[in-house]
């Protein structure tokens, strides 16, 4: 039988999620934030379909992996937004982070991942006028850690972040800009 030399598969997504930002094109470049849930469905879907457990089939799940997954060396931001009542905004600019507070959730904060669909939030929860939008700029690194829906009250996109996973953001009022 002749010998055959296995030639790496080089796949190269190039494309990007709306509100997320650019996604590079590198060698192996990859996924924003919903990354994570796309590659655990993935592996899954490759081991259901050949219905093994070998060693064949985890090398496949690998690849496939490796090749949708983020450069790790590939560095950038990703920018939420959140509609925030007037004493929020108080605590923001006096403590420079995000933090629990009177009726809130106390492990973390849900974001938006637009503008527009933060003072949709803010409109429903706070009246017209009665709130700030403020954009949130987190590595890509923290916001793939992020719980993300698809449609939060049925308004748009969300993700929720645990305080131990939101950390120290760079925090500013959104203009409208």
């Amino acid at each position: 039988m002749p010998s055959t030399t296995l030639q790496p598969i080089v796949i190269t997504p190039s494309y990007a999620l709306p509100d997320t930002g650019a996604v590079q094109q590198a060698g192996f470049a990859g996924l924003d934030f919903v990354g994570a849930q796309f590659l655990s469905y993935v592996q899954g879907e490759i081991l259901r379909a050949f219905g093994c457990k070998s060693a064949v089939c985890g090398v496949l799940a690998t690849v496939v992996i490796t090749a949708v997954t983020r450069d790790p060396e590939a560095a950038g931001t990703t920018t939420l937004y959140r509609a925030v009542s007037p004493a929020e905004y108080a605590d923001i600019s006096e403590s420079g982070v995000l933090r629990a507070g009177p009726n809130s959730f106390e492990s973390g904060k849900w974001f938006a991942q637009s503008p527009q669909d933060a003072t949709a939030w803010g409109n429903a929860f706070h009246r017209p006028g009665n709130f700030s939008v403020i954009q949130v700029q987190f590595p890509f690194s923290t916001a793939d850690q992020f719980f993300t829906v698809g449609s939060l009250d049925g308004i748009g996109p969300a993700q929720f972040g645990t305080f131990d996973q939101i950390g120290n953001p760079q925090i500013s009022l959104w203009t409208g800009q």
